[in-house]
């Protein structure tokens, strides 16, 4: 399932219907964004401010939903960063390897 499937979206064949489709998209995305708990949507006002003082464009369509908080540090709403759990930089420990990929497998893959 797709993410489009999950927004009921159509399936999208043509460049032109994928760029008609851009609001509904939007729309979709910012309607979910409106049915998440409360606490939620709560703990990513901070993140939504810096990200308006920094110009971010959907900033604006996402404080209707997630409020408004006072202005205080500049960078309060990084502080959305620290509940990411640690991951590293590096290749995992090991030999790199390589496995055989069917023709079929990989259209099934970019064009489901």
């Amino acid at each position: 399932m797709t993410r489009l499937d999950l927004l009921s979206i159509p399936r999208l064949k043509t460049p032109e219907q994928c760029a008609a489709s851009l609001h509904a998209i939007a729309a979709a995305l910012l309607e979910e964004v409106a049915r998440w708990p409360e606490d939620v949507r709560s703990n990513l006002a901070p993140l939504v401010g810096t990200l308006d003082r920094s110009g971010w464009r959907w900033a604006p369509l996402l404080k209707v939903h997630v409020g408004e908080v006072p202005h205080g540090s500049p960078i309060a709403g990084l502080e959305a960063w620290r509940g990411l759990p640690q991951w590293e930089d590096e290749a995992p420990v090991g030999d790199p390897g390589s496995q055989t990929v069917e023709p079929q497998e990989v259209r099934a893959r970019l064009w489901p």
